[in-house]
């Protein structure tokens, strides 16, 4: 494990305090990347400059300010670009509100090593506010819900197997990916500017040959909390439903994008009317969902993934 290159990109906005502790838990790990690259999306606060300060001193810290916020493929995109011309074998696209444990990396590590086939690897990820609840493991895409489907989800860990497996989705919150992987599938796609692109990452690296392997005794506490309570936002709901649609077009035929739609109309939106009327019982949100839908419909797709990664 010597001789790994492994290059972390986190991607921060308006978040010191997360993002200081997020570094931390990669600077402790017990395979330390070889650098660690911080992707600041345009944030208008002192959070940058505090980091920098902090930081300063490491030489393994690469930070990358964007004049605006990006959103996440985008953000992801600048960083994994240098992360690769630096060299890097294997790529980790880290969320800034996590923590990993201190064995998180190697067990990652050892898991992707096991085959050239195993493109992207993903760790078991907990609530921060409940660390022996599970929010994310491996999942899979249910073409009857047209959405993806996590078995381990809320469950508590002694409930749960701990072998690793092959799944069809691996959460963007926590990846570690092999760098042919982006040689050959391209970089995230940016049409996501937020939600479902890493469901679309994991469609596409599938379809190239590659494996994505579920490893449960890599731990991650994520600092989130149920959606209902965190996520009924506007912002949250436009872009869920947005990219929900544009993803089902991008990937399946006409008749499959068309049960998508109406999934999302006549099944989706009521449950979303139930969470806004039992949360903010704001009219905007509403609006905002079904303005997300429209543009889903309407959004010319592009199946070109911004390839050039030199």
């Amino acid at each position: 494990m010597m001789n790994h290159k492994i290059c972390a990109i986190v991607l921060t906005y308006n978040n010191y305090y997360d993002t200081k502790e997020c570094i931390g838990s990669l600077l402790n790990n017990t395979l330390t990347p070889r650098s660690i690259i911080i992707i600041d999306n345009g944030s208008h606060d002192d959070s940058i400059e505090r980091l920098k300060s902090d930081l300063q001193n490491n030489p393994t810290i690469i930070f990358v300010q964007n004049p605006a916020n990006f959103g996440f493929a985008r953000g992801m995109n600048i960083g994994i670009k240098l992360a690769l011309r630096q060299g890097g074998d294997f790529i980790c696209l880290i969320n800034n509100d996590t923590v990993l444990e201190k064995n998180c990396l190697k067990n990652l590590y050892l898991a992707i090593t096991k085959a050239e086939n195993i493109g992207i690897v993903g760790p078991r990820i907990f609530y921060w506010c409940e660390p022996e609840r599970i929010w994310h493991g491996g999942g899979y895409y249910s073409f009857i819900l047209s959405n993806v489907y996590i078995p381990e989800k809320n469950k508590i860990i002694k409930e749960t197997a701990n072998y690793q497996k092959k799944v069809t989705f691996l959460t963007g919150c926590v990846w570690m990916v092999r760098k042919e992987v982006f040689k050959k599938v391209g970089l995230l796609d940016e049409d996501f500017f937020f939600y479902s692109e890493d469901t679309d990452f994991c469609l596409r690296t599938i379809k190239k040959g590659f494996s994505l392997l579920y490893v449960p005794n890599a731990h991650v506490w994520h600092k989130i909390q149920s959606i209902s309570k965190s996520r009924i936002t506007p912002f949250f709901l436009y872009h869920m439903a947005k990219s929900k649609i544009i993803l089902s077009r991008k990937h399946f035929c006409f008749l499959y994008s068309l049960y998508t739609v109406l999934l999302v109309i006549f099944v989706y939106t009521p449950f979303r009317i139930i969470q806004i009327m039992q949360g903010t019982r704001n009219f905007r949100h509403l609006i905002a969902w079904f303005r997300g839908i429209f543009a889903g419909i309407v959004q010319p797709i592009c199946k070109k993934y911004t390839n050039d990664i030199e």
